[in-house]
């Protein structure tokens, strides 16, 4: 099976400043003990190693593929919120188009 599109996912969504935020806690929670050895390979920009440990993780444990392919399909689902009216309390700067506010 290739396992490409989740590899390249979980990669693009790997970056320091996403700690404690419900992606990185979500892939914590399903990657398991498996999680902290991709972030260490994620930061230090070795994709190799990445994409040969997390294969072998994905061709062991087929309910974990389920898992994240369910897991990136809501992400893609959540982005995609209609705000009408109300106010945002984002705990920092706001980008509404080209418009900043904060």
């Amino acid at each position: 099976m290739n396992y490409s599109l989740i590899i390249d996912n979980i990669w693009n969504v790997l970056v320091p400043s996403i700690i404690g935020n419900t992606v990185y806690d979500g892939l914590k929670t399903i990657l398991g003990e498996v999680f902290d050895g991709l972030l260490a390979h994620k930061n230090n920009g070795n994709k190799k190693q990445f994409t040969e440990t997390l294969t072998i993780t994905l061709e062991r444990n087929p309910e974990m593929v389920k898992q994240l392919e369910i897991f990136f399909q809501q992400k893609n689902t959540s982005n995609n919120i209609s705000i009408k009216t109300g106010n945002i309390h984002a705990g920092g700067n706001v980008t509404i188009g080209n418009i900043k506010n904060g």
